[in-house]
């Protein structure tokens, strides 16, 4: 990916200036299934670095520019949120979709979440494409995206934070230091989002998926649909993939299952045919 540039980084700071008032101390708090990988990136610099990156992927493929598209994921993305162990991040759930032909799901730190256009239209129902966007919020609970990083990767952009904020009124913000960091951490997430994030386990990510799903009112089964289609490769990395479905299917029972209704398929079909 190319470096972000030199003014998203003044974007970027003026932000983070203007949330100063915030208690700077306050770090992530513990996500369900962490445990000695909880990391020391507070939720400020969360939130930017999940900005950064969504800024170079908008930057890459482009945003599919159609509000109502946009408003349709968001609703069904928020009613996800609302359900799952992570309601809220520092800055709320954002979600995207990106104008690529290419099968593409991403979750990005602090609840950033991106779907591409090409996966949007070989999804069947609305179901389903609330079991993608399911999947990804699973992700921010668990803290994915941060969780995997290099420990050093992690402590450089912390450093770059500490030496690049106006702190005491005299200190002037060392850019070059702060690009170099940023640009070290966006090549580390882009790998690990071309290559999946490697989950401890597979079955929480699943199980709260299904939760999502049927707190929403959505049918438990789209998540094992999803999974048949072989879109996006879902392969586990423990174990296989039929192995995982059959798992998912052994679990059903445990959620409430609820039909499709016709009015929501129709809506979607709605949604599909403006991408054409």
């Amino acid at each position: 990916m190319k470096k972000i540039n030199i003014i998203l980084f003044f974007l970027i700071l003026t932000v983070f200036l203007s949330c100063k008032s915030t208690d700077q101390t306050k770090e992530n708090p513990p996500q369900a299934g962490e445990n000695d990988k909880i990391r020391s990136l507070k939720l400020e610099e969360e939130y930017l670095l999940g900005k950064a990156i969504a800024t170079e992927l908008i930057h890459q493929y482009g945003l599919v520019n159609n509000q109502q598209i946009t408003d349709y994921l968001s609703a069904i993305g928020h009613t996800l949120a609302t359900a799952s162990d992570r309601p809220a991040t520092y800055h709320g759930y954002t979600f995207g979709l990106l104008d690529s032909p290419d099968p593409l799901a991403y979750a990005l730190p602090d609840g950033y979440i991106f779907l591409s256009k090409g996966l949007f239209q070989q999804l069947d129902n609305e179901d389903q494409l609330a079991a993608v966007l399911a999947l990804e919020i699973a992700r921010i609970v668990f803290n994915d995206p941060i969780r995997y990083l290099q420990d050093e990767t992690i402590e450089k952009a912390n450093q770059a934070f500490k030496t690049s904020i106006e702190q005491d009124g005299r200190k002037k913000p060392d850019y070059k230091k702060l690009t170099k960091a940023f640009s070290e951490i966006i090549t580390e997430m882009t790998t690990l989002l071309n290559h999946g994030y490697p989950e401890t386990s597979h079955q929480q990510i699943d199980h709260q998926t299904l939760q999502m799903l049927s707190a929403a009112g959505y049918s438990s089964q789209a998540i094992i649909d999803l999974l048949n289609k072989n879109i996006i490769d879902y392969q586990p990395i423990r174990g296989s993939l039929n192995e995982r479905k059959k798992h998912l299917q052994s679990n059903l029972t445990s959620f409430r299952s609820h039909e499709i209704p016709i009015e929501r398929t129709k809506r979607f079909l709605n949604m599909k045919n403006r991408l054409n």
